[in-house]
């Protein structure tokens, strides 16, 4: 069973601009897509909230390689000079 991934990105502290945001969001979209085996789900808050922030639902075409993916994601959080990244991993179990 593969795990499922939740990767949270926010912007609450405005230390972004709009442009800067969506570079930062675009950039993380790009990889997890090269990564993803499947996404679930990708979206963010409404732009009319005062905070922004963004989360993808996904699994990883090859969790062996999931230091890699997390080296990457943390590069680019330092690019953006953000604080955190969020990364939840867990397996999503089907009620019935």
């Amino acid at each position: 069973m593969n795990n499922t991934y939740i990767l949270q990105i926010g912007n609450s502290d405005n230390k972004l601009t709009q442009k800067e945001w969506s570079e930062y969001v675009n950039k993380i979209i790009i990889v997890v897509k090269r990564h993803s085996d499947e996404i679930h789900f990708s979206g963010g808050s409404s732009n009319w909230e005062p905070w922004q922030n963004y989360c993808m639902i996904f699994t990883l075409i090859s969790e062996d390689k999931l230091s890699l993916f997390i080296k990457i994601l943390t590069d680019i959080k330092n690019e953006f000079n953000q604080d955190s990244v969020a990364l939840t991993i867990g397996n999503t179990q089907f009620l019935e």
